[in-house]
């Protein structure tokens, strides 16, 4: 026998014992693959679902009204207008002086005199003075016989006599005015003028002005 035939048959003979031995078991299913992310989804659903059933079990919350703030309305201010005094220049005015039953027969009192005592003049101006008179005597004052003459004080006048120009009847008034001069110096100054006639002298006037 020859190397062959020797083969053929070993392979024979072992083909009939694998045929005849005992059939092993199937083998066994494939371990499955462990995904470590799993448990991590796992969590975050068990989570979601405990979240909703909460939500859906809590009592409501009250939800908060926001009540604006109270505006105040601006109250007008009131404008404050400023008071203007105007200053007039006003004569000196005596109080009247009430008649006697028994009158004398040359008086008078004086109403005014303008400028009033105390008023300023720049040196060397010229100036008129004015007295407001009223005949208080009994008799008319003649403008032919009476005259408005210097009689004391400062001479500051331009002339030192005048004439009436009209007769001045009882309770008459008269406005009698003189021109006047104020001095280079400065100072203050008075000067005193009266009614004069050939049988008495009455009505003094004076007047008192600063330079």
């Amino acid at each position: 026998m020859n190397r062959r035939s020797r083969a053929i048959g070993l392979g024979l003979i072992t083909a009939m014992v694998l045929a005849c031995a005992p059939t092993m078991g199937t083998a066994p299913a494939p371990a499955p693959t462990f995904d470590p992310n799993s448990i991590n989804t796992i969590i975050a659903g068990t989570a979601n679902a405990a979240s909703t059933q909460t939500a859906l079990f809590a009592p409501p919350t009250a939800t908060s009204t926001f009540i604006p703030a109270f505006t105040a309305i601006p109250t007008e201010t009131p404008t404050i207008v400023p008071t203007i005094l105007i200053q007039l220049f006003t004569p000196t005015v005596a109080s009247p002086i009430p008649i006697s039953e028994t009158r004398e027969k040359f008086s008078c009192v004086v109403l005014s005199t303008s400028p009033r005592d105390g008023f300023g003049f720049s040196a060397g101006i010229e100036f008129t003075v004015s007295w407001t008179l009223q005949n208080t005597g009994t008799e008319e004052w003649d403008s032919a016989s009476a005259d408005i003459r210097f009689l004391s004080g400062d001479k500051i006048y331009v002339q030192s006599a005048y004439d009436l120009d009209q007769n001045v009847p009882p309770d008459s008034q008269y406005i009698a005015t003189v021109k006047m001069k104020a001095p280079m110096e400065k100072g203050t100054y008075k000067t005193t003028w009266i009614i004069r006639t050939k049988v008495a002298e009455y009505c003094r006037m004076s007047i008192t002005i600063v330079v």
